[in-house]
């Protein structure tokens, strides 16, 4: 069953991720490895890239989490060059210099995404994922969660339903489409397991844990930021916003933490959207379906957010 929902003006709640030690797009800064640090980030030269691995097993350079946001930003940079030399810019005048994931809400172009991935972009642009681009426009944001809504300048090729609020049970199955940057962005959208999991009171009680975000066993990678967490229904039951910063967390707790994610929370999802009077869908799956068949349907509202400068 399917069910329109109009703005309904709630409560706002306070959210602050970044102070919670995880991280949104680049692993966030967490100061200069020491030698008897157990994690640290190492550089391999000659592929030029950056990986969070135990000290004893860094084949290149340790080195610093600066250096290494810094190698990271670096590197997509290149990629993004190489990626734009030849195509027509769908924002004439300006370069594309990052990308994120987003999902279709409505038919008229209407997509979700995080904040910060469109932040500090001078335009923004949605492209399907047949490939098709247009510029978009930001219609609201909340910077506290982390969200943002784009109306872009097209027609939806399908939209996504929210499942109703719902309490979920450790080890449900979970899936994120979107467009995770590894060692190039992707350019076709790309599926990722992982099962919910409740909050580790170990870790994140040296987080600051709260409600406002839902913790999954999958890996997040940049660019995962602002696509949808479904259920096996195809449903949206969060959008995923961070992953865990492996080494901050090794450094407050002693826990070796790769594959912890974050999605932000259905509730705080709804809140922002009915203060802004923003139309969307809710429905509850009637069957469930396989990882080819929930990919399948979900593609055609699946979008990747361009940022031009």
């Amino acid at each position: 069953m399917m069910t329109m929902h109009t703005a309904k003006r709630l409560p706002r709640t306070a959210a602050a991720l970044v102070a919670w030690g995880v991280t949104m797009g680049v692993v966030a800064s967490a100061g200069r490895a020491d030698e008897g640090s157990s994690v640290v980030y190492c550089y391999d030269p000659g592929r030029d890239t950056v990986s969070e691995v135990v000290a004893g097993k860094c084949a290149g350079e340790v080195i610093s989490a600066d250096k290494a946001a810094e190698i990271r930003a670096r590197r997509a940079q290149r990629i993004q060059r190489a990626l734009m030399a030849k195509p027509t810019p769908v924002i004439p005048g300006r370069k594309q210099t990052g990308l994120g994931s987003a999902f279709f809400i409505s038919r008229d172009g209407k997509v979700v995404t995080n904040n910060h991935v469109i932040d500090e972009c001078a335009a923004v642009s949605v492209q399907t994922t047949t490939g098709k681009q247009a510029p978009a426009k930001v219609l609201a944001v909340d910077k506290a969660h982390d969200l943002a809504v784009l109306q872009a300048d097209m027609k939806a090729p399908a939209t996504a339903a929210f499942h109703p609020p719902l309490q979920m049970e450790a080890g449900k199955k979970l899936f994120i489409i979107g467009y995770p940057t590894k060692t190039l962005p992707p350019l076709r959208p790309q599926l990722t397991l992982g099962t919910y999991v409740p909050h580790d009171d170990t870790i994140m009680a040296s987080l600051t844990a709260s409600d406002a975000v839902v913790s999954m066993r999958a890996f997040v990678y940049p660019g995962n930021s602002g696509g949808p967490v479904l259920d096996d229904g195809g449903r949206v039951v969060g959008v995923v916003v961070a992953k865990i910063n492996s080494v901050s967390v090794f450094k407050k707790t002693g826990t070796l933490v790769r594959d912890l994610g974050f999605a932000i929370s259905l509730p705080v999802v709804f809140r922002f959207l009915d203060r802004h009077r923003i139309a969307y869908q809710t429905a509850t799956p009637e069957v469930s379906m396989s990882d080819e068949e929930l990919f399948g349907a979900a593609k055609p509202f699946i979008a990747r957010i361009g940022c031009w400068n």
